[in-house]
């Protein structure tokens, strides 16, 4: 997982490409812990997106890797209010997880 401080130290300092690149970490983490996806060091973005097909979670899943690869390998710059809404996809992603997690989960 991502730590809380280093996101906000990130947005912070107005490196919202960062802020972006950590998302996006913690987003793979959430996918894995909802056993959605398999982590691994050497798959891409794609295989994550491989992996998910058939979910509900994979067009939006599709949006935020546009997203994270625009402005972190793609280098684009990012200003506050357009990482505010990058945010807000990756937050709703989230809850969609959460939410898809918790319906499969024998303890619900």
């Amino acid at each position: 997982g991502v730590s809380l401080s280093l996101l906000e130290r990130a947005e912070n300092a107005g490196q919202y490409d960062v802020a972006v690149r950590l998302l996006y970490i913690q987003l793979l983490k959430e996918l894995q812990d909802a056993g959605l996806i398999q982590y691994r060091r050497d798959y891409s973005n794609r295989d994550y997106q491989k992996q998910l097909a058939g979910r509900d979670v994979l067009t939006d899943f599709r949006e935020v890797t546009i997203d994270y690869e625009r402005y972190w390998y793609g280098k684009y710059n990012i200003e506050k209010l357009g990482y505010r809404l990058v945010q807000r996809k990756f937050s709703v992603l989230s809850h969609q997880i959460a939410t898809s997690s918790a319906k499969v989960s024998p303890h619900a």
